[in-house]
């Protein structure tokens, strides 16, 4: 009887299941924040189920010091600083730095221009290894936006792992 068949299946599936881990694990280390568009303000997470709770004030200075960061070197065009803010996740999802800052300046560009930024709450998971702010933005026409940013601590420092921005009615 020839057992490299059951073999390979075997392999698959495992292959399958490990994968599955990973991925589980990821989200659980990278949860969504609570949806942004209503102020952040209940404090539970609705994607997750997660109890977002206000940050401690020097968690939340450092939260709004990375943002503010990464809004500078975004608007400077320092692409490689830009990086320096991002979670190892999307350092790994996205090797090319001007290719991120292209990336971000098409599908953010809100966040590209040179607005004045008023930063919502900032609010961390109950062990303080997630956070999320949201900044509002308006614009010399008028046009109003708030962009949600999901941070996660990687040794001991708040990183940018998403991005979400979306434009608020005039």
């Amino acid at each position: 009887m020839n057992t490299r068949p059951v073999a390979a299946a075997f392999f698959v599936v495992f292959c399958l299941l490990l994968c599955g881990l990973i991925l589980r694990r990821q989200i659980t280390a990278h949860p969504l924040p609570p949806e942004t568009a209503q102020g952040g303000s209940g404090g539970q997470g609705e994607w997750t189920g997660q109890d977002w709770q206000p940050a401690s004030p020097a968690a939340a200075m450092q939260v709004r010091g990375v943002v503010r960061a990464e809004l500078a070197a975004l608007r400077g065009g320092d692409a490689p600083k830009v990086m320096s803010y991002q979670s190892r996740f999307r350092r790994r999802r996205f090797s090319d730095p001007n290719q991120f800052l292209q990336l971000v300046s098409e599908r953010h560009p809100e966040i590209i221009r040179d607005h004045p930024v008023r930063f919502g709450p900032v609010r961390t998971d109950p062990v303080g290894e997630n956070a999320w702010t949201v900044i509002f933005m308006e614009g010399p026409g008028g046009e109003r936006t708030q962009s949600g940013f999901l941070l996660a601590r990687e040794d001991g420092e708040f990183k940018i792992s998403r991005i979400r921005s979306q434009p608020l009615p005039n």
